[in-house]
């Protein structure tokens, strides 16, 4: 047989909560995960700090779960075989390597800049 495919993440909007991309990234790795699709993005009332993924509500083939930051919040929808305990191991093992890197790498992919081009730039970035 060959290699298992590694599942994608479906870029249909351009704007995305910052740092989530790579956590997305990070969930396709699972074999059981085919595709991850970020939807419609709102604002709610309250604050939530850190990144935030959490399952909402079951779907057809998969799952719904809803990203948190800041006053930002986006549907996601997981395409998987997993059950509810199992794709929430993988999204706390996704969320577990966020970091400042992260955030700002996805920043500028986003604006289409270039590493260089973005040292210093990302509103979060931390001085090294």
């Amino acid at each position: 047989m060959g290699k298992p495919k590694k599942g994608r993440v479906v870029w249909n909007h351009s704007t995305h909560i910052d740092g989530l991309i790579p956590v997305l990234e990070r969930l396709t790795d699972c074999d059981e995960i085919t595709t991850v699709t970020p939807g419609v993005i709102s604002r709610s009332k309250s604050h939530s700090p850190h990144m935030q993924l959490k399952v909402s509500v079951p779907i057809r083939g998969g799952f719904k779960a809803i990203a948190r930051q800041g006053k930002s919040v986006q549907e996601v929808f997981v395409v998987t075989t997993l059950s509810l305990a199992d794709l929430e191991d993988a999204i706390g093992n996704a969320l577990k390597y966020i970091s400042p890197l992260d955030h700002k790498l996805s920043y500028c992919q986003e604006k289409t800049r270039s590493r260089e081009e973005c040292a210093g730039t990302h509103p979060r970035a931390r001085p090294a």
